[in-house]
């Protein structure tokens, strides 16, 4: 069905293995959308962190690397987070499960990055994952470390949406007139 809808890339939000009796990634994601030729998959398949992601049995940042080490290292040697363009979208992945030194590094990342990227391409949609919402009404802690408060200004910075997961439902929460989407 995805490849009938010819998109640029497939995204995620985070938790692309999940507690599941499998092999993380393997199963999860190269089960479901076929690496192809380069490795990227067909469509191309472009995961953020979740928390599963490094807890889950057999995963972990190794295991990760391993399944889509075709992700840039540019911003992050280890690939936890980075940015990609498709077409007209840009898309900033984050790791959310981060220490506060590698919080502070991601946000003067994104911040260059972002403004640097929003101006070269005005047009395009600027698009930022992060798993742990940083405004939830569902069961698990906001992420409180990430929100503009606590420094990562999304919105002053250039970004048109915030897309986030772990929660498990759905829900769009506009703060200072940015739209979280969990």
């Amino acid at each position: 069905q995805v490849k009938a809808w010819a998109v640029d890339a497939i995204v995620t939000a985070g938790d692309n293995t999940q507690n599941e009796p499998c092999v993380p990634f393997t199963d999860t994601v190269w089960k479901y959308y076929a690496p192809g030729a380069d490795g990227r998959g067909d469509p191309p398949f472009y995961p953020t962190l979740g928390n599963h992601d490094y807890s889950d049995q057999g995963a972990g940042l190794d295991a990760y690397r391993k399944a889509f080490p075709y992700l840039p290292a540019d911003a992050d040697p280890l690939q936890r987070w980075y940015t990609k363009t498709f077409g007209l979208t840009t898309i900033y992945s984050l790791n959310s499960e981060s220490s506060p030194d590698e919080l502070d590094a991601q946000r003067a990342w994104l911040k260059s990055t972002l403004a640097q990227q929003k101006a070269e391409h005005p047009d395009n949609w600027h698009i930022v994952l992060v798993h742990r919402p940083a405004y939830p009404s569902g069961t698990h802690e906001p992420n409180s470390a990430m929100r503009p408060d606590a420094g990562f200004d999304y919105k002053k910075w250039g970004a048109d949406i915030v897309i986030s997961g772990h929660q498990h439902i759905y829900e769009d929460i506009v703060v200072d007139g940015l739209h979280y989407v969990t």
